[in-house]
């Protein structure tokens, strides 16, 4: 068990971490507050690229899988926007993210989702914003739209790809 992970404006969670069958872990943590600002970024970057080295079973292996479950109170996703009542679901090994799905309340009666996947080398992202200027503030660092709404599905390979955007 984690009795808490706590850093002043970075973390303040509890929950548990076990080990797979498969040999993978398994994270589930809950609490107030969560800052996954510093990794936007990266989450964002849909180039798959990263070189993380050889994995732990050597090259072409992806190593074990990492089942993550946060649900927190508040989820700071830049310096100044966050989401609340967030549950985050991922899986990933060491080639990054494998599947996943983040929802969260941006404001009174204005949701977001997002659902990840990954199968043969390409990444499917699905995005719905009940405020495309809170996705677009998120996603763009763009502050120029205010509400409306988004929906974006998009499929991307090697940084390539397509989408498509809808915005009301």
């Amino acid at each position: 068990d984690i009795e808490r992970m706590y850093s002043r404006g970075t973390v303040d969670l509890r929950g548990s971490a076990t080990r797979r069958q498969d040999g993978g872990y398994r994270f589930a943590l809950a609490g107030p507050f969560f800052d996954a600002s510093p990794w936007m970024d990266s989450i964002l970057d849909m180039s798959g690229g990263q070189d993380v080295g050889d994995a732990v079973g050597g090259p072409g292996d992806p190593g074990p899988l990492f089942d993550v479950q946060v649900n927190a109170d508040r989820l700071k996703l830049r310096d100044n926007e966050d989401i609340r009542n967030t549950k985050i679901v991922l899986a990933l090994d060491a080639g990054g993210l494998r599947s996943g799905s983040i929802t969260g309340e941006i404001d009174k009666d204005k949701d977001l989702s997002v659902t990840i996947g990954s199968s043969d080398g390409v990444r499917t992202v699905g995005l719905r914003s009940d405020d495309a200027g809170f996705a677009a503030r998120v996603l763009l660092k763009a502050d120029y739209l205010l509400g409306g709404k988004l929906a974006f599905d998009g499929k991307f390979e090697d940084g390539d790809g397509q989408a498509l955007v809808t915005m009301s």
